[in-house]
């Protein structure tokens, strides 16, 4: 789980730094990504 934050982290800071502000779809497809991980998680 720490890794995933750290990768969420990475991510955000590339949206911003790269002054792509696509941070939108950036952090849906990371909720996307976490919620799936949890879904996951809890079913299996």
């Amino acid at each position: 789980m720490k890794n995933f934050t750290i990768y969420i982290s990475f991510q955000i800071k590339q949206a911003v730094s790269g002054k792509n502000f696509r941070l939108i779809s950036v952090l849906r497809q990371i909720f996307n990504e976490f919620f799936a991980q949890t879904f996951y998680t809890f079913i299996f």
